[in-house]
């Protein structure tokens, strides 16, 4: 299966209207195989979800997801460098505000699906640590 590699969440908080600007980086590597799979029809799926971490028992919560990609694209290479951006309120970003913890852990979620076979990878980023 193709790989996820190095993703990596940024988010640049203060803008105007109370916004932040989120983005998330990585590299899909695809193997030779994939290539020649993607050249007869096989597609690909990239999802990228932003959650906010909490402790065990409780789930982590379900903050923003970006605008899908579908591979092939144009342009298709071996190596695709991906960008997600979005600039959104930064209250999206707000996921734990009780009076014990303000603090918000913010970590991008990236899956990758193989629409013919239907196996998926997921891999994280890093976590963003921020009182939005």
């Amino acid at each position: 299966m193709a790989t996820i590699i190095s993703p990596k969440l940024a988010i640049e908080v203060g803008l105007p209207g109370g916004k932040s600007k989120v983005e998330v980086k990585c590299q899909l590597k695809f193997s030779p195989f994939e290539m020649f799979s993607m050249s007869h029809g096989v597609r690909f799926r990239l999802e990228c979800k932003l959650w906010g971490a909490d402790a065990w028992p409780n789930p982590d919560d379900s903050l923003y997801s970006f605008t899908r990609k579908m591979y092939p694209d144009t342009t298709p290479s071996a190596t695709e460098n991906v960008i997600f951006t979005a600039t959104i309120p930064s209250s999206v970003l707000n996921e734990d505000d009780s009076i014990f913890d303000r603090t918000d852990e913010v970590y991008a979620a990236l899956t990758l699906t193989n629409l013919e076979t239907g196996v998926k990878i997921t891999t994280k980023s890093n976590e963003i640590v921020h009182h939005f």
